[in-house]
């Protein structure tokens, strides 16, 4: 059985922004299948929030 996990919003951009660490290596993880990633609406929205923000997109 695959562990689920909720990414939550400063995790996924840790991720993209760090070339390594923790966050990267769940995202990583996920992509790979060991982790299933779970996301509802209310978290979906947020990501949107975020990654509009000129400095995130920098």
């Amino acid at each position: 059985m695959i562990d689920k996990v909720v990414v939550d919003t400063s995790i996924f951009i840790s991720a993209l922004i760090g070339p390594s660490g923790p966050s990267r290596e769940l995202i990583r993880q996920c992509l790979l299948g060991n982790y299933q990633p779970l996301m509802g609406n209310a978290l979906f929205c947020e990501y949107e929030s975020v990654f509009s923000r000129p400095h995130i997109l920098k």
